[in-house]
C-alpha cells in the first residue's frame, strides 16, 4: 500500500558519503526512559533551524522519539550506567542524517543504504547499517 504522504514517483537514490557530512551535533544520554523527551527536544531545536526540513519536522520528531526510546528500552535494557548516542549530519546535496545508536551495536561502520534525493535518512534499526 504506497504511502499517503509520499507519493508514489521513481526517485533517484543518493548514498550518504561519510567524508561528505558534516557534523551538525552529538548527543549521548543515559539508557533511561526520562531522559528521551528532553533529548529529543534539545535535537529538534537544532533541526528546525536546518534549511532541508521544512515541513517534515512533526515526521523527524516522531522517529527520532521511536528511534531513542527503542534503543534505550531495547537496546540498553533501560540500564541507566548505558548510553545510547545520537548524531545529526548533514550533506548539502543530500539532506540530514540522524543515527541512533544502543551499546548491543557492532560499531564497526558499513556503508549507508541510499536514501531517495529529497528524502532523509533515519535509521531506526541501526544495527543494520553499523
Amino acid at each position: 500500500m504506497p504511502s499517503s504522504h509520499f507519493p508514489e514517483q521513481s526517485l533517484p537514490e543518493k548514498d550518504f558519503d561519510p567524508d561528505r557530512l558534516t557534523l551538525i551535533l552529538r548527543v549521548t544520554l543515559a539508557a533511561d526512559r526520562k531522559a528521551v523527551d528532553p533529548v529529543v527536544q534539545e535535537i529538534m531545536a537544532v533541526v528546525r533551524q536546518m534549511t532541508d526540513v521544512d515541513g517534515k519536522e512533526d515526521a523527524i520528531e516522531l522517529s527520532l522519539q521511536e528511534a531513542l526510546a527503542n534503543a534505550v528500552i531495547h537496546g540498553a535494557k533501560e540500564d541507566p550506567t548505558q548510553t545510547v548516542e545520537c548524531v545529526v549530519s548533514s550533506d548539502a546535496e543530500r539532506g540530514i542524517l540522524i543515527v541512533v545508536r544502543d551499546p548491543e551495536l557492532d560499531l564497526v561502520p558499513k556503508p549507508f543504504p541510499a536514501a531517495p534525493s529529497g528524502r532523509m535518512f533515519i535509521p531506526i534499526m541501526a544495527e543494520e547499517f553499523f
